[in-house]
């Protein structure tokens, strides 16, 4: 019997896992220079956890977690989304103390029981930031910058759609005008599917989620809720669009978003690639009733999670070819005694942080050289009995074929330097 991995659960195999790490690395270090510390999260939590954040109406809730008993039957789930373990832990471990500022980060896996396509799997990763304890629209600019910083280390050109819910009571004014109208129209109640009807009477926002096309056509009848918001989250939009513009982030603005959530309030946020318009690759904004609702103190926050599988497919896109991994140092090996000395340089070259690799069956020289260009290496080094007689090695770089006979004890700095220049 061959065992297969899980419909809609893959496997990340060798070729790809380094622009997987590429990804983490550059969120990290942004993470950092941004004044985020990491938080690690179990991947299993209470099914409340996630049904009282995320929304009996939502999705996710319905229709998407993995949610099982454990053998004391107590109702768990694994994780669909990083923000409400987030919050649980951060009020559990009460890091919210004395109001102060608190900037936070995760990465893993998350599950959702979806329909595997593509930018859509069943278990899926994602990195995200979380910033509690601020008012201020600044706090809204900062995560935002934070997240274009990691498109642009990247190199992956990217629009932000931004909109916003408006405050509490705006969106709750809001939610009563989008119910009372569609109620009004029986034409438009009859084209609506279960899911929007459901909606209708648990968190009618949710309707703007649907894809369906003729509850589409029906939705975009009503004043989108980008301008039915106050005064005041209108000049938050304002300054939030300013400040995109001053440090040259491309935006639109889509009156319409809602976010897929049920805790977001305010600016809301979503970031799309060239080429995978489609699907979000990251979004986010700001949910100030979040903390609160879950039991903590009130707390305004902001955040973003970035979906790390989409952000690989988009990697592909941009560079069919996949990530330049490169070889410091293969040894070349000609003779059994040859391939004794190179074990020992080999294991020197690693200890010193060089990257290096050599074949240990002897195989033919020429099969040597053929896996040295197979792993892209900067320098062969090639030792057989001239060379151990002389107490030298052959050191070819092979970007333009230059050889050098060096003794084994310069090796270690003819590669450093060579490395410098290369680079």
């Amino acid at each position: 019997m061959m065992y297969k991995s899980v419909r809609g659960m893959e496997d990340i195999l060798p070729e790809r896992a380094g622009i997987w790490r590429n990804i983490e690395k550059a969120c990290r270090e942004t993470f950092q220079n941004f004044g985020y510390r990491e938080i690690i999260l179990p991947v299993v939590e209470q099914t409340e956890v996630f049904s009282r954040s995320l929304g009996n109406a939502s999705d996710i809730v319905n229709k998407e977690m993995y949610t099982f008993e454990d053998k004391k039957g107590r109702s768990l789930t694994l994780r669909p989304e990083g923000t409400a373990s987030v919050v649980r832990s951060v009020i559990e471990n009460n890091l919210l103390k004395d109001g102060s500022v608190l900037k936070v980060y995760y990465v893993g896996p998350m599950f959702r029981y979806e329909r595997p396509q593509a930018g859509r799997k069943r278990m899926f990763y994602q990195i995200g930031v979380e910033f509690f304890g601020s008012e201020s629209v600044l706090a809204d600019c900062d995560a935002a910058l934070c997240l274009a910083q990691i498109f642009s280390r990247m190199k992956i050109p990217f629009t932000l759609k931004v909109n916003t819910l408006g405050c509490r009571r705006c969106s709750t004014k809001y939610s009563e005008y989008v119910t009372d109208n569609l109620k009004a129209d029986g034409a438009a109640m009859k084209k609506l599917c279960e899911d929007c009807l459901r909606r209708l009477s648990s968190n009618v926002l949710r309707v703007f989620d649907c894809k369906n096309t003729s509850c589409q056509d029906i939705l975009r009848t009503l004043i989108p809720i980008g301008d039915s918001v106050c005064q005041s989250d209108k000049d938050k939009l304002r300054v939030f669009k300013k400040t995109l513009e001053e440090y040259n982030i491309p935006y639109e603005e889509d009156k319409s978003l809602v976010r897929g959530l049920d805790y977001y309030t305010g600016i809301v946020y979503e970031a799309f690639v060239k080429g995978r318009e489609k699907d979000a690759v990251a979004g986010g904004g700001r949910y100030d009733g979040l903390v609160s609702s879950m039991g903590g103190p009130e707390t305004p926050a902001v955040g973003f999670a970035i979906g790390i599988d989409r952000i690989m497919d988009t990697i592909d896109l941009i560079n069919p070819e996949g990530p330049k991994e490169e070889t410091d140092v293969v040894l070349v090996s000609i003779g059994e005694k040859s391939l004794r000395e190179n074990f020992r340089l080999l294991m020197g070259l690693r200890m010193k942080g060089i990257v290096s690799q050599m074949d240990y069956d002897l195989r033919s020289t020429r099969s040597q050289f053929r896996r040295a260009n197979t792993l892209k290496a900067r320098f062969v080094i090639v030792r057989g009995d001239e060379e151990l007689q002389k107490k030298t090695v052959k050191v070819k770089r092979m970007s333009n074929g230059q050889e050098m006979d060096v003794r084994e004890e310069d090796i270690y700095k003819i590669i450093a330097e060579n490395q410098k220049n290369t680079d």
